[in-house]
Formats: structure tokens, C-alpha cells, sequence
């Protein structure tokens, strides 16, 4: 079990004065507001890195054309067009995967109704 330690980090003069008054604006402490900057920019960064898989995912997709079966599970069977975005009006390629019937049922019982890309992308990489 890991014990919480204090961990110090150095922000620059011109960034105190910023935080101060946030925490201010907000009613919290230094402290606090500086542990939730740090955790919404890792929050944001790992969201970055999964979109950016997908990009990358997208771009090897199409250079190698496989739409002929499932890009999650390989089948060939009941495959149609899944559009990542929820809208059937944007056929992108970026916003298109090949999934078979048994896949897309399973992202739809894994998803919410916001955020769709966002749970896609968990779905998909997971």
C-alpha cells in the first residue's frame, strides 16, 4: 500500500499570482486549485494520446484498406459502416469504422449518450 507523501513543484513567479486569485474567484485554497490544474491537464493530455491513436489507427486503416471484414473483432459476417461521431450525415473516412452487427450492439450498450467519440475510443482500444 503506498503511502501519500507531499510532493513539492515549482511555478514560476508570474504563475503564483494567477492561482492566487483563481483560488479567490473560486473560493479554495492554493493547494487544491493546483492539484486540480495538474489533474485536468493529465486528464487532457490522456485524452489527447487516445484520439491520437485513433488518428493513427484511421490513417493505417485506410493506406491499407480493411474494410472487407470487423476492425475490432475479423469478422466477415453482417459487416456494416459504424459512424463514430452519431452522424449518419458524415461519411469522412476519419469518422467511419467496419464493424459487424454483434460489435456495433456491443458499443451501444457500452456507450452514453455524450461524449460518443470519447467512449469509441475507449471502447475500441480497450
Amino acid at each position: 500500500m503506498t503511502k501519500n507523501k507531499n510532493t513539492s513543484i515549482r511555478l514560476g513567479d508570474d504563475l503564483m499570482p494567477l492561482i492566487d486569485q483563481y483560488a479567490i474567484f473560486v473560493g479554495s485554497v492554493r493547494s487544491k486549485v493546483i492539484r486540480e490544474i495538474l489533474m485536468e491537464g493529465l486528464f487532457q493530455k490522456t485524452k489527447y494520446v487516445q484520439f491520437q491513436r485513433l488518428q493513427d489507427y484511421l490513417a493505417k486503416r485506410e493506406a491499407f484498406s480493411i474494410f472487407g471484414k470487423c476492425e475490432k473483432c475479423d469478422s466477415v459476417d453482417n459487416i456494416g459502416f459504424f459512424h463514430i461521431d452519431g452522424d449518419i450525415n458524415n461519411n469522412a473516412a476519419n469518422n467511419l469504422v467496419t464493424l459487424c452487427i454483434s460489435c456495433m450492439g456491443t458499443f451501444e450498450k457500452f456507450r452514453l449518450m455524450k461524449n460518443l467519440k470519447e467512449k469509441f475510443v475507449e471502447w475500441f482500444f480497450n
